[in-house]
């Protein structure tokens, strides 16, 4: 029978005060007149202009877009958006098992994709360890995934209209529609160049070259030779299946729909913290940086970080709701979001322990004790596990190829020339010399107006809206969940700036 109708009571609409000017308008509009000036001479000195002619270069380019790349973008972004959806309806049932609601929204829908996709990557790793790793095995798999992934998603639309509670509705206004448009102007020339033939050396080395060899071998197996077949490879399980299912424009889609949920995440995050324009403002603040737009174009894995760690921060902040019986399945939800994104690098591992740490933090201001972080730790490990086991059955060394003295009997062939690709900071020279310490200290400038190579870069756009964050009212959304994101953010800078010499 189908269930009968029910009266809603419609949401309230009301303006968005988010955002308040700290001074009185005039001097505002100087200072932030003043600061655009300086930004622009930062740049200008940098040989970078920002001239009107480059708008119509890239309407240009997506006026020709369709004629020329019409089908194999709408073919490619199809099989992206099943992928996507099947992840996330698998990745419902799992929140639900846990906390017992599946109520929709647009975070809920973040944190159910991070979980499918999670998920799924593991389950791929599995196939892989058992010799099915194969493109007919793995085409199979997408199809009852999806198919089941799908209904799942439909009973949970269907089946949540009690579980939704009736929020007002918060009018952001013209400033949180600009942001949207210049996001969906982003979105589209990122799609767009995903489709572009593959260049990257992360991706031709192994984002792509190991998950196509274990194709090719229809399972993992031991290559210790790819010093980098040692590193978590969460992402690279899913661009296997994107070979098996398309290609790499399948892969490179994959990674640049990491990167715009990502904002989606971070934008109905904020919005529920502190309203639709602190909302419009971070998911800007991330999307529009160089560094986002260049890791949209290829297979890379920084945006799939990115995207598991904000599905985590939002569980922690009340994405899925505060209810005190549903603690336990909360943390354990975090857990699993933060070792999924420890699933993608080792690089990710400070910020995941940070978010562990807030996590204990909360639970004290609430009197819960320590159960709760000791069950996202738990969630976490098991979740970061199966990556570690691989390389024991593999290497005998459970982290190669780090500690490759301790354990083990493979030595990678160049381990100093590793570390200098990775940027790997010298903390030495950088506190005992003072060329050293002046590189370290003024990292952050240069990287972002100084004369940092353009390369991966933060860019003009972060550089210029960055101080608008100063006018978010921190005490709209509770001042815990500003500060467990405050500190994760610091935290997370911190564990960059000791560690690397990269802008990743």
């Amino acid at each position: 029978m189908s269930k009968p109708p029910k009266k809603k009571s419609l949401p309230a609409l009301v303006s968005d005060d988010s955002l308040p000017l700290l001074l009185p308008a005039p001097a505002a509009a100087l200072g932030a007149g003043l600061w655009l000036c300086a930004v622009a001479a930062a740049y200008a000195q940098k040989g970078l202009f920002f001239a009107a002619r480059d708008w119509g270069e890239v309407a240009a380019t997506l006026a020709a877009a369709p004629a020329t790349m019409g089908w194999p973008f709408l073919k490619t972004a199809v099989l992206a958006g099943l992928t996507w959806v099947g992840a996330a309806g698998w990745g419902c049932a799992l929140r639900r098992r846990l906390i017992g609601t599946s109520s929709p929204c647009v975070e809920c829908f973040t944190v159910n994709s991070a979980l499918g996709l999670g998920s799924l990557s593991l389950a791929l790793l599995a196939a892989a360890g058992a010799g099915f790793y194969t493109p007919s095995a793995l085409r199979w798999l997408w199809g009852a995934g999806v198919l089941g992934g799908g209904v799942l998603c439909w009973l949970a639309w269907h089946q949540s209209s009690d579980e939704a509670p009736v929020r007002p509705v918060v009018r952001g206004g013209p400033l949180v529609w600009a942001a949207v448009a210049l996001i969906a102007l982003a979105a589209a020339g990122n799609f767009l160049a995903a489709l572009s033939p593959e260049i990257f050396y992360d991706s031709l080395v192994y984002h792509l070259a190991l998950p196509q060899l274990y194709l090719l071998r229809g399972g993992m197996t031991a290559t210790p030779e790819n010093i980098y077949s040692g590193l978590p490879q969460g992402v690279q399980m899913l661009y296997g299946l994107a070979l098996a299912l398309s290609g790499e424009d399948l892969a490179a889609f994959l990674h640049a729909l990491f990167g715009l949920m990502t904002a989606v995440g971070l934008y109905a995050g904020l919005k529920r913290m502190a309203g639709p324009r602190a909302g419009a403002l971070g998911a800007v603040l991330f999307y529009l940086c160089p560094l986002v737009v260049y890791a949209s174009w290829a297979c890379g894995v920084d945006l799939a970080s990115a995207f598991y760690i904000t599905a985590a921060l939002g569980v922690l902040t009340g994405a899925v709701g505060e209810a005190p019986e549903r603690a336990a399945g909360r943390s354990r939800m975090a857990g699993l979001l933060v070792g999924f994104a420890a699933g993608t690098k080792f690089n990710v591992l400070p910020t995941a322990g940070a978010l562990v740490l807030g996590h204990a933090w909360l639970e004290r201001r609430m009197g819960r004790g320590l159960r709760g972080p000791v069950l996202m730790s738990l969630a976490a490990g098991a979740a970061v596990a199966p990556w570690l086991l691989k390389n024991a059955v593999l290497y005998a060394n459970p982290f190669y190829p780090f500690l490759h003295g301790t354990f083990g009997a493979l030595r990678p062939a160049d381990w100093p020339a590793f570390l200098a690709a990775a940027g790997s900071r010298d903390l030495k020279a950088a506190f005992t010399t003072s060329g050293g310490f002046w590189e370290f200290l003024t990292l952050p400038f240069r990287a972002t107006m100084g004369t940092w190579p353009l390369g991966d870069w933060p860019g003009p756009v972060f550089a210029a809206l960055a101080p608008a964050a100063l006018a978010v009212r921190w005490d709209r959304g509770g001042r815990a969940g500003w500060t467990l994101t405050a500190g994760v953010a610091g935290l997370g800078f911190l564990s960059w700036w000791l560690a690397s010499s990269l802008v990743r």
